[in-house]
């Protein structure tokens, strides 16, 4: 191996300048190589530690956090939570002063606005420069330069951010000082301009290697390492690219963990694989031989499966062997696309001591990522459990177990199925996706049912005998169905766990990763199994649960169901006004109620035994004892009213009694004294109302009458002079026949309270309608009416005239009225079977449709000046004709009809006593 300061001081030697010069150089060579050892002290500490720290989780991290030279904040929001030992050194303040500050109280005021911003955007979630340099104020004043990077971690169960900072103002004053001196260098060489850019190149060479060392050191991030370490020896060596592999001693492969400068397609080609160096033989000799090699590629040329080297373009490989401790783990391969490029032994050897740090720092990170990974084990575990504990809502649990499945192996989606072994069904109970879950993979499965020998006939083998069992969509035959199901959702691997309950498989857990085909490992399943075994404990408690919510549940059904029986039966009896009671045969009370009324006549509360002499008078508990008998022995419930006088007033009450038992009777006694009293008001007003309805009836009845005979009057004095000869006679007999009329009407109207016997004769109706239109024809003319008849042959109907022409004509009048002025009247008559159906209709507006159904009643009117009666009188006297009327609207709003519809023989024989019965 090629000696640093050898080379500085061979590079140096170029120099025409004075020995002080020289002689300060290689001071300072001295010095950086002495900076770069404690740097490989510290990690070889830090690598120390580590080990420590691996069996003890939690515990071990603190005591790896305060044995570290890096200070190590721990914050949430904007106070320190944590800080270590060395925070103190850097910092000059002690833990407890740093616990009380914000985060951002020590930084300089030139970056503390900056990494105020930073630091509160990082817990947000927002995208954050994950490393940077930054400059504080120490307590005594002092400025120092820090190397920060932070990420996000879980702490007392709470989102926090964790920091690490490694001071680093030497450097900076180194790259000050080697700055002052390259300038010194530079004004000293100038004439000499080829050694100037050889001690500039080397300068820089010494820097890379002195940052690098430093950043690798430093800083526990393994992706962060490996992209440092990646860039800065490519930008080193000037090549094309490199990647990193590292080398499993036990299995004899190497597999690719890093690459710079390679398509993303190539690697990820070379992520999906181990190498095994049997196909290699040009590495294997490198690791065995732990000495670097260089090669030209000629064309056509096959150096086995060496990963990159088939990278278009790739002329030239650098083979270089990291090693820890005397040992090789990894292999950095070098490519470049220049064939005249040949790597110098001194940048070979500056490549290899980078490459040696680089070791350093990746078993550093993979030992902080294992205590990480463990830590995070036991975080997964305790959600797990904190989830079960928190609360019974099965789905709530079952989603947070899922979740923390999913996240604890970087699984792309994760579900919690069901499993029914009666049926051979699966139903999904809980989904989880994480944020590299596919599209085709984020179609929510919830709450499907699966048949398992249809759907997944060949899968699950292991499982239902409690195994965990891994499905790879590459190792399935074409027609499974499985592999339909796995390429419908863009699932590559699947991993089913079982979650199990006293030796029987209750569920199972789906862990998917639609990445890439992946081979889970022992401590994956391992974790996975223990969180299932919490899921499988979340079930069963909230199968009791349930089982225990359904009994309470029914058991307040069922007391609710009794108290609210007894508050029905209680306000049932409280509601009854009655006073009720239970005696035996010689009127001894056994309970007694007195109801919901307050009667001044009865106790409030009776003694039990007391009897019913004590309460009642003399004559009522003579009455009562005696029906008491009576319902014992004939067990029929006996009802009797008493009357219970006071000196002002009295009461009477209705009491029944019916046997409740052998020798003893239930009783209600009801106080019916303003029932009695209202029935005796009823009956008063009826007959008052009767005798106004009388009256009213009288009236409305005479007027039809009077205003025929005032008509012809007013014809007969107003057209004496035109009136033909005997035309005048005609209308005196008309005026004749309706005095008969009204003295007919008189005697019917005093007579309405009882069937009014008529004689009947055989009549055509047709003539009774003539004459009816004769007395309404001046009406019709006065307002222009067009009159309309259709009359069809029918039978003679047996009737009273008189009575039927007092139908006709209310309704013709009424009809008259409602008809506008030059509007039209139609009479129609035609025959039904066995009867004969007169329809009265006009062109007036419609009857509403409320006061359609009540225009029949009595009183009942919407004229402004009507009494009621007309229509009332009118159904009254067609049912004594044993026949009906009716009123509609015509359709369209055309007007309104009133049928009258009569019995005609010889289809039904009709006799007064008959026609009687039906008016009765």
């Amino acid at each position: 191996m090629v000696d640093t300061e050898f080379l500085l001081a061979k590079t140096t030697g170029l120099m025409e300048d004075s020995d002080k010069s020289r002689q300060q150089l290689l001071e300072e060579v001295r010095r950086l190589r002495r900076q770069v050892a404690d740097l490989q002290a510290d990690c070889h500490a830090l690598k120390l530690t580590d080990q420590k720290v691996q069996g003890e989780e939690a515990t071990k991290f603190r005591a790896l956090a305060e044995m570290t030279t890096a200070a190590i904040f721990i914050y949430q929001g904007t106070r320190n939570c944590y800080v270590n030992p060395a925070a103190e050194v850097i910092t000059g303040y002690s833990q407890r002063e740093l616990l009380a500050m914000d985060f951002w109280e020590i930084i300089h005021p030139d970056f503390r606005s900056l990494v105020k911003e930073w630091g509160m955007a990082r817990q947000e979630g927002q995208p954050v420069a994950g490393r940077y340099e930054v400059k504080i104020l120490t307590k005594g004043g002092e400025e120092r330069w820090l190397d920060f990077s932070g990420g996000m971690i879980e702490f007392q169960g709470r989102p926090a951010v964790l920091g690490t900072a490694f001071d680093i103002t030497e450097r900076k004053q180194v790259e000050q000082d080697n700055a002052r001196l390259y300038e010194e260098a530079r004004r000293n060489l100038a004439a000499s301009r080829e050694i100037e850019i050889a001690m500039a190149q080397r300068h820089a060479e010494l820097l890379t290697l002195q940052y690098a060392a430093a950043t690798l050191a430093t800083s526990l991030d393994l992706p962060y390492i490996l992209d440092t370490f990646t860039r800065e020896i490519t930008n080193l060596l000037d090549a094309s690219g490199c990647v990193i592999a590292e080398w499993n001693p036990s299995a004899d492969t190497i597999s690719v963990i890093a690459a710079q400068g390679l398509s993303l397609h190539l690697f990820e080609s070379l992520l999906e694989k181990a190498w095994p160096l049997a196909k290699v033989p040009l590495i294997k000799q490198v690791i065995q031989e732990r000495r670097a090699q260089q090669l030209i590629l000629n064309p056509g040329e096959n150096l086995g499966e060496i990963p990159g080297w088939r990278t278009a373009g790739t002329k030239r490989l650098l083979l270089l062997p990291m090693e820890f401790q005397d040992h090789v783990v990894g292999l950095i391969l070098i490519v470049d696309e220049r064939v005249e490029r040949v790597f110098s032994h001194e940048a070979i050897a500056l490549a290899q001591m980078l490459a040696n740090q680089a070791a350093s720092a990746l078993q550093n990170a993979q030992l902080y990522a294992e205590v990480k990974r463990r830590l995070n084990e036991q975080i997964a575990l305790q959600k797990a459990t904190t989830a079960i504990s928190s609360t019974l809502d099965l789905d709530v649990v079952l989603r947070q177990i899922a979740e923390q499945m999913g996240r604890s192996v970087d699984a792309t989606s994760a579900y919690i199925c069901s499993f029914e072994p009666e049926t051979m069904t699966s139903t999904v109970l809980a989904e989880y996706f994480g944020p590299a879950a596919s599209a085709d993979e984020r179609v929510s499965d919830l709450g499907v049912t699966y048949s398992l020998p249809r759907d997944f006939s060949n899968g699950f083998q292991r499982l239902w005998e409690g195994q965990p069992e891994e499905i790879h969509l590459v190792e399935l035959s074409a027609g499974e169905n499985e592999q339909g199901h796995m390429q419908a959702f863009g699932a590559k691997t699947i991993l089913n766990i079982p979650l199990q309950l006293k030796g029987q498989v209750i569920a199972f857990a789906e862990l998917w990763e639609s990445r890439r085909t992946r081979q889970f490992t022992v401590d994956e399943i391992a974790l996975c199994q223990g969180i299932a075994q919490q899921a499988a404990i979340a079930l069963e408690h909230a199968r009791l649960y349930d089982q225990a919510q359904q009994e309470i549940k029914e058991r307040a059904r069922v007391e609710a169901e009794l108290r609210r029986s007894e508050a029905r039966q209680r306000a049932l009896l409280n509601a009854i006004p009655d006073v009720m009671f239970r005696a035996n045969r010689t009127g001894h009370l056994l309970d007694y109620h007195r109801g919901s009324e307050q009667d001044s006549m009865w106790p409030v509360q009776v003694q039990r035994g007391q009897n019913l002499a004590q309460i009642l008078p003399a004559e009522a508990t003579r009455l009562t004892l005696g029906h008491i008998n009576q319902a014992l022995e004939s067990g029929v419930q006996q009802i009797f009213e008493f009357r219970w006088h006071m000196p002002h007033f009295y009461q009477d009450y209705e009491t029944r009694l019916v046997s409740s038992g052998r020798a003893e009777v239930l009783g209600i006694v009801r106080n019916i004294t303003e029932r009695k009293r209202m029935v005796e008001q009823a009956m008063q007003a009826e007959r008052l109302a009767t005798l106004g309805r009388l009256s009213a009836a009288l009236t409305h009845e005479i007027n039809n009458p009077l205003q025929s005979m005032r008509g012809h009057l007013d014809l007969m004095l107003e057209f004496s002079a035109s009136l033909e000869p005997g035309e005048d006679k005609k209308f005196l007999q008309i005026m004749r026949q309706e005095v008969v009329r009204l003295s007919d009407i008189t005697q019917r109207i005093l007579n309405l309270a009882r069937p009014w016997p008529v004689a009947r004769r055989p009549v055509q109706v047709a003539n009774l309608l003539r004459d009816v239109l004769t007395l309404a024809d001046s009406q019709l003319k006065q307002r222009e009416i067009q009159l309309k008849t259709e009359w069809q042959e029918v039978s003679p109907i047996l009737a009273a005239p008189d009575q039927l022409v007092q139908v006709f004509l209310n309704l013709t009048i009424n009809a008259i009225e409602a008809t506008p002025p030059k509007g039209q009247f139609q009479v129609t008559v035609c025959p039904g079977q066995d009867e004969v159906l007169i329809t009265f209709s006009n062109s007036g507006p419609a009857i509403p449709a409320d006061a359609l159904s009540h225009i029949f009643e009595p009183f009942f009117t919407t004229k402004p000046e009507g009494s009621g009666l007309g229509l009332w009188v009118s159904q009254n006297l067609v049912h004594q004709h044993g026949g009906s009327i009716t009123a509609q609207n015509l359709a369209n709003q055309q007007g309104v009809a009133f049928t009258v519809t009569l019995p005609s023989p010889p289809s039904m024989e009709i006799t007064d006593d008959t026609l009687n019965l039906r008016a009765n």
